[in-house]
C-alpha cells in the first residue's frame, strides 16, 4: 500500500507511514518502524472518519460503508473540506436502504437549512444560485420572489416556467470532481408532463435520465452525472410545452 496520509494528531508532522491491509478498516496495520503517535493517528483515522476536519470522509460512499448515524459530517472534496448532512434512515430522503449526503436544498422556505442539515454546496438555493443558471425561463417562484401565474411551486421548491409552447432549461454545475456514484432528486412538474432530467455523459453531451416527471412531489434515484469533465453544467432540468419544472432537494452518494 502507498504511504498513508494520517490526521495530524498532537501536531505531528512526520512523514506518512506505510501500511498494509485494507485502507480505513480494522485490518489496516502499520509496517516498518513507527511510533506511538502514528499508531494512535491510524486508530483514530479508522474509527472516527467524518467526525473532524482532520479526519474527513474522502468519498461519498464511506458513510454507508461505516453505517454512520444520521447527522452532520466532514467531507474532503476536490475543492475543500466541508460539512454536510448524511441521511441513512430515510428521515428526509424516504430511502432507508442507502446513506445519502445532502448536496443542496432549494427554496427560501426549505426545511433543510445550513444549521440543521447543511448541504455540500449550500442550502435554500434560489433561482440562479448554487451553480445553477437559467436558459429561457419566463416565470419562476423560489419562495423569495417571482411569479408563476397562479401555479403553486410547493413549499421548499424552486420552480420555473417558459410559458405556452416555449421551452426552458435550468443547468447545474457540480464544483468539485469527487466521485458521485448515484443521485437522488425531489422533483415535480406542477403543470403538464413535458419535462426531463438530463445528466452529462463522458463525451460531454447531455442524455435523458428521466423522461417525464410526476406532478406530485416525487423522489427519483439516478446514476452519476459526469462531474469529472472540466467546467460547464453537469445536470439539466428541462421543461417544455407549458410544463413547470420544480426541484426541492438533491442528494448524492
Amino acid at each position: 500500500m502507498p504511504n498513508r496520509r494520517l490526521p495530524r494528531i498532537f501536531g505531528y508532522r512526520g512523514a506518512y507511514p506505510r501500511t498494509t491491509g485494507t485502507e480505513a478498516t480494522s485490518s489496516e496495520k502499520l509496517v516498518g518502524k513507527h511510533n506511538h503517535e502514528e499508531a494512535y493517528a491510524l486508530a483514530a483515522n479508522n474509527s472516527g472518519r467524518g467526525l473532524s476536519s482532520e479526519n474527513p470522509f474522502t468519498s461519498f460512499s464511506q458513510p454507508g460503508n461505516d453505517n454512520v448515524e444520521n447527522g452532520i459530517y466532514y467531507f474532503q472534496t476536490s475543492a475543500s473540506t466541508v460539512q454536510a448532512y448524511v441521511d441513512g434512515t430515510g428521515t428526509y430522503t424516504s430511502d432507508s436502504t442507502n446513506h445519502w449526503v445532502l448536496y443542496q436544498s432549494f427554496g427560501a422556505d426549505n426545511a433543510l437549512t445550513s444549521s440543521n442539515a447543511p448541504g455540500l454546496n449550500g442550502n435554500r438555493i434560489l433561482i440562479n444560485q448554487g451553480g445553477w443558471n437559467d436558459v429561457n425561463w419566463q416565470y419562476y417562484e423560489d419562495g423569495n420572489s417571482g411569479n408563476l401565474a397562479g401555479y403553486s411551486r410547493g413549499t421548499g421548491f424552486v420552480a420555473f416556467f417558459a410559458g405556452s409552447a416555449n421551452t426552458a432549461y435550468w443547468d447545474g454545475t457540480i464544483p468539485f470532481t469527487t466521485e458521485i456514484t448515484a443521485t437522488r432528486y425531489h422533483l415535480a412538474t406542477r403543470a403538464s408532463t413535458d419535462s426531463y432530467l438530463y445528466h452529462k455523459n463522458s463525451s460531454g453531451g447531455f442524455v435523458s435520465v428521466q423522461s417525464g416527471i410526476a406532478a406530485s412531489n416525487t423522489w427519483y434515484s439516478k446514476g452519476s452525472p459526469n462531474n469529472h469533465l472540466v467546467g460547464g453544467p453537469h445536470i439539466r432540468l428541462f421543461e417544455g410545452n407549458g410544463s413547470i419544472a420544480a426541484i426541492g432537494q438533491l442528494w448524492v452518494r
